[in-house]
């Protein structure tokens, strides 16, 4: 009996977590400097099955060019770490910190980063970054997320603040929004929908 009271809160614990509960998370991605609008999934499975891993499956055009992008996220009691799709014109987030929330959260909370990141995936063509993030609001966001309370977070690259993002995050959703700025270019990526998916 005693075990089975733990698997239940156990399950119970991680139901009020976002990813690796066999959700894919849908958004639009628009580029303020193409007229098309393009679509991103992130693709997470279950956290008991497989390693703490995310997929971004980048759709080009309706669909007609699809990039996939392995990616690590990290999800506990204490943080939540996603990191950013790196694919065509999201290309430059390698200049911006990648969504991070320390747990609990409140307005005013910070987070130091240094990173490197790797330029087209090339082991020898590498970027390093410093840069923070700022939780500034709380605020309401959405239609389709399951809370729609959400902390506004602003990342920036201390070195060179003209690469910068806005995120959302969701304690019941995750991240929700993102908008990253690139000097003269503005990348929005906007949640859409859920879809529960066995794998």
């Amino acid at each position: 009996m005693k075990y089975v009271l733990i698997l239940i809160l156990s399950v119970y614990c991680c139901a009020s977590q976002p990813y690796f509960n066999n959700t894919d998370f849908i958004f639009t991605v628009q580029s303020s400097l193409i007229e098309r609008q393009d679509s991103i999934k992130l693709e997470s499975s279950n956290q008991f099955l497989a390693k703490q891993k995310i997929l971004w499956e980048f759709r080009i055009d309706n669909g007609k060019v699809i990039i996939n992008e392995n990616k690590t996220c990290i999800q506990n009691s204490d943080r939540v770490f996603l990191k950013n799709p790196t694919s065509e014109y999201l290309r430059n987030t390698v200049y911006i910190p990648h969504p991070q929330v320390k747990l609990p959260l409140a307005i005013g909370d910070s987070i130091y980063v240094e990173q490197k990141e790797l330029v087209n995936n090339e082991a020898h063509d590498s970027v390093s970054i410093r840069g923070y993030l700022k939780v500034v609001d709380k605020i309401k966001y959405g239609e389709n997320t399951k809370d729609n309370d959400v902390w506004k977070i602003e990342a920036i690259n201390i070195d060179n603040p003209k690469y910068r993002a806005t995120y959302y995050y969701s304690e019941k959703s995750g991240f929700v929004y993102f908008k990253y700025i690139f000097d003269d270019e503005v990348v929005e990526m906007n949640f859409r929908v859920f879809v529960y998916t066995v794998r």
